[in-house]
């Protein structure tokens, strides 16, 4: 809550002032090696009636200062900060100033295609579309993956998207809180009447905040149609150490306070089912807290115990004991794991866990 934000490109240019067909809202924290590649994306689209609101959280490096100078470049950048108060709220500044007929979303670490825009823009014009779904290659130090989001999880409930380009929501009723694309706000294309229409937001936890909208999205939807092109290209980091724990964590009962109310209103005979899928965030994040920081884990069970309620709670300890890593696993552990379509190394040191990337043999398609 709270803060100060400062406008920094107070005329908006003219282009303002004609039909803007696309707004990409794009939230910036501490990505000065990163930004350039994806500045350059947005510069080069062939669709040319956008506008890319550029809202720096905070950054303490020099990620302004380039945002600043691609302002000076083209006018369509519009520059916002804020104090550091997390992407969704950044996102939803976005999406109070957005003027487009359409919204897309981007991260700082990666970039789109130079015709991402254009095909999007054509295909929701096509279809009077509320959303349109596309695919994303996922892209990392050694290698690259092409991801399709059919190929993925729709594949679990027999739909075939390359067969029918589109689906209607209620065919995913049942993987409302289960399908991970939930938490994937940049792969889709959405009209703006829509979202404004639903009041469509993000939540205002550091940690989980695509969840709430792209559950409002989903579930708003009537129909949400399927471009089948890889338009962008997310960017994994690797070799680095990963899963910090950090008091921001914490935030994540904001989001399932979030999530919780909208749950409770429009999907009333899924709460317990709803409290039982969050369990596995909350002990994912409560895994991240180093095994010596004991202040830190019993603020974390309070908070649970507060929002589980007491006999969820139970539930939940019942849960954790299940999956709890034995002490020297917690003090030092090995695994290889396979996530986002790429294979790592992952070495648990007190606490802290490293990836190391591993190149596989060849692209999947």
């Amino acid at each position: 809550g709270g803060g100060r934000s400062e406008l920094l490109d107070k005329s908006f240019s003219n282009a303002r002032d004609i039909m803007i067909k696309a707004s990409i809202i794009l939230p910036v924290y501490n990505v000065e090696k990163y930004l350039p590649r994806c500045l350059d994306s947005l510069l080069n689209q062939t669709l040319n009636e956008l506008e890319f609101i550029c809202i720096d959280d905070g950054s303490t490096d020099k990620s302004l200062d380039i945002l600043r100078r691609y302002a000076r470049k083209d006018s369509r950048f519009i520059i916002v900060t804020q104090e550091n108060q997390g992407s969704g709220v950044a996102r939803n500044k976005g999406l109070q100033l957005a003027k487009g007929k359409y919204i897309a979303f981007l991260d700082p670490d990666d970039w789109i295609e130079t015709n991402a825009m254009e095909c999007l823009f054509n295909k929701a014009e096509e279809e009077n579309a509320e959303v349109v779904l596309f695919n994303y290659n996922i892209v990392s130090q050694y290698n690259k993956v092409y991801a399709s989001y059919a190929d993925d999880f729709l594949c679990k409930t027999g739909l075939d998207l390359k067969k029918v380009p589109y689906f209607y929501t209620k065919d995913l009723e049942n993987e409302y809180f289960f399908v991970r694309a939930l938490s994937m706000v940049w792969e889709k294309f959405y009209s703006r009447k829509f979202i404004e229409k639903h009041n469509i937001h993000f939540s205002t936890s550091y940690v989980g905040e695509d969840n709430l909208f792209c559950l409002m999205a989903y579930y708003f939807a009537d129909k949400i149609h399927y471009l089948n092109k890889h338009l962008y290209n997310y960017y994994q980091r690797s070799n680095s150490v990963v899963h910090k724990y950090s008091a921001k964590s914490l935030t994540l009962f904001t989001l399932f306070y979030d999530l919780q109310k909208f749950v409770f209103k429009y999907l009333p005979e899924r709460r317990e089912e709803f409290i039982n899928c969050l369990f596995s965030g909350a002990f994912a994040s409560y895994s991240l807290i180093p095994f010596y920081n004991f202040a830190a884990k019993r603020n974390f069970k309070r908070n649970a115990k507060e929002f589980f309620g007491e006999e969820y709670y139970l539930k939940y300890l019942s849960y954790m004991k299940a999956r709890k890593k034995s002490f020297k696993e917690r003090l030092l552990s090995f695994s290889k794991e396979y996530e986002h379509g790429l294979k790592y190394n992952k070495i648990n040191i007190l606490g802290f866990v490293i990836k190391i990337e591993r190149p596989i043999r060849k692209n999947v398609k």
